[in-house]
């Protein structure tokens, strides 16, 4: 299931049944070359719709909106079974009124993509914390990561970002506490003491972001919704069954420890030589670094003679990755696999 946390999404025409155009600010612009007038109201005074605009000549209605406009159902965020209540929120403002015959003719300018994680189901003992120091080891040639702190609305926001190196692709994914977040942003700025004063059982709502992390990710153009969803129709992305945040995690997440291992340490290394090392790697983990169980195995395998030179070898090998902690499947290499899978499964 897509979940939107912010979006702003437009329509034409009959879309709209009426619009209080004259309490907004007028502002003019240059579109193809002709002057156009347009209406802008941005204080709303209904949480989550953050503004609205009227372009009067190409009766063309814009819409802001967070997840926020659904109130005490803002966990589950804007998806395809709260999307009637949204324009039901927002029909009942006394300001624009939608033609909810027409809500399928949306299209969307831009989205934020998200997903509720609980931690302590990806690991038993796991916290946003610990997921988030996990995930910041992930970096490849394309992706490096950084530490998130959020700006205006999003002020109380920390996690991990990626971005691309790449100047011409502005991709963009965050990972967040969103139970620190959710605690701190009811003593936080207009926008969220709005909200909060609207909300009936602030309490109640607060304990659903318990343990919660948010994979987030911004989808600022045409191209990328339809490369990530296929459409760029309101309804249609929230009817659809891709998985726009497992695909784009995959991406940051290209190469895998024991890949990046080859890279950063067995350059120079031939083909046969790099097959040996993980041939032998995975020996010792199938017997779970127990030195006598390998044992066992290298008697049954060799013959007697060469027995010793492997016993020793293996000896040395696993010493070694003791000392690196390559033992097994790390914890953070496990949280993280754990994670992606979560995604996957987009509920």
């Amino acid at each position: 299931m897509i979940r939107v946390d912010t979006t702003k999404i437009y329509a034409f025409g009959d879309a709209i049944i009426d619009i209080e155009y004259k309490s907004f600010k007028e502002h003019t612009e240059k579109e193809d070359g002709k002057t156009e007038i347009y209406y802008e109201k941005k204080n709303t005074g209904i949480p989550g719709l953050k503004s609205i605009v009227y372009k009067k000549r190409q009766e063309k209605f814009i819409l802001e909106l967070s997840s926020k406009i659904l109130l005490d159902d803002y966990y589950n965020m804007i998806t395809i079974d709260t999307v009637e209540r949204v324009f039901d929120t927002i029909n009942s403002s006394g300001i624009i009124k939608v033609n909810n015959s027409k809500i399928d003719q949306f299209f969307v300018y831009s989205l934020d993509v998200t997903q509720n994680i609980d931690a302590s189901v990806i690991m038993n003992d796991c916290t946003p914390g610990k997921l988030i120091n996990a995930c910041s080891t992930l970096t490849n040639d394309k992706y490096t990561p950084d530490r998130y702190k959020g700006k205006g609305e999003d002020k109380y926001r920390t996690g991990i970002v990626w971005k691309t190196h790449l100047k011409e692709n502005n991709e963009r994914l965050i990972i967040y506490d969103k139970e620190t977040e959710i605690n701190r942003s009811n003593k936080g700025d207009k926008v969220s003491r709005l909200f909060w004063n609207n909300v009936s059982r602030p309490d109640v709502l607060r304990n659903k972001f318990k343990n919660i992390v948010r994979p987030e990710m911004n989808i600022r153009s045409k191209d990328r919704m339809r490369e990530y969803l296929k459409t760029d129709n309101f309804i249609q992305i929230l009817q659809s069954t891709e998985t726009p945040l497992y695909n784009q995690f995959s991406k940051v997440k290209r190469y895998d420890y024991n890949q990046m291992k080859i890279f950063d340490d067995f350059i120079g290394w031939k083909l046969y030589q790099i097959e040996k090392r993980f041939g032998r790697e995975t020996i010792i983990k199938i017997f779970n670094c127990d030195i006598e169980l390998i044992y066992g195995f290298l008697r049954q395998i060799l013959p007697t003679g060469n027995i010793s030179r492997y016993k020793r070898e293996y000896s040395e090998l696993l010493t070694e990755m003791q000392m690196t902690k390559d033992v097994g499947v790390s914890l953070t290499k496990q949280i993280i696999e754990n994670f992606q899978e979560q995604l996957k499964m987009a509920i």
